[in-house]
């Protein structure tokens, strides 16, 4: 359908904003962020929606025309956006990222090296993944594990309640290799980001 010469409308911006809104108006839907039209813009588009309609039976609740025959076998819905609820939504984009960490150093196959069986290497990234992200006691950590993150899944690939108890015996572990971790992670972040070891002495003595 031509919509003429549209001299009502003086820029490009409002003639693209008179096909936006009519892409809504077709669709039946609208954008996240809506952006207000100008009065003479909205009255175009209703214009020239209700033209379109008659002209080509364009329907509220959907944009392609289809033949009369598939027509029977489509079927659509109109939705309340207020009536939409959610339950159970856990955070995991932190989470991610650190696990994302994680594997570029390859904690876990260090980890494996030390004689550490599967289990004990994922609970154990499970923790340093939590302690970054919501460094509290393990108490509060193994709630928040239960409650608010998705951590065990992207690890374990299951959602899991973590007690204390298991994160009391992962810092434990973690403890008791401290030095072969940091010699390792010393020597790694070095071949990643070739760091070049400096020794630097202060000298701190006061002469009066």
């Amino acid at each position: 359908m031509s919509l003429g010469t549209l001299d009502e409308l003086a820029s490009s911006a409002e003639r693209k904003s008179l096909s936006d809104r009519l892409e809504q108006l077709c669709s039946g839907q609208t954008d996240l962020f809506v952006y207000p039209v100008s009065d003479n813009v909205e009255k175009l588009a209703q214009n020239f929606y209700k033209q379109l309609r008659s002209k080509l039976q364009v329907r509220l609740d959907k944009v392609d025309i289809v033949p009369a025959q598939e027509e029977s076998s489509k079927h659509y819905a109109h939705v309340d956006l207020n009536s939409i609820e959610h339950d159970d939504a856990r955070e995991v984009g932190a989470e991610w990222l650190c696990l994302q960490a994680l594997q570029e150093l390859k904690i876990d196959e260090f980890l494996q090296s030390l004689g550490w069986v599967q289990d004990q290497v994922n609970t154990s990234l499970l923790h340093i993944i939590s302690k970054a992200v919501y460094p509290s006691s393990e108490l509060k950590t193994s709630q928040w594990i239960s409650e608010n993150t998705d951590v065990s899944d992207i690890i374990f690939n299951q959602h899991l309640n973590i007690s204390r108890h298991q994160l009391y015996k992962s810092s434990l572990r973690l403890y008791a290799a401290k030095e072969n971790i940091e010699q390792y992670l010393s020597t790694k972040t070095n071949e990643l980001f070739d760091f070049q070891d400096k020794i630097i002495l202060y000298d701190s003595m006061s002469f009066s």
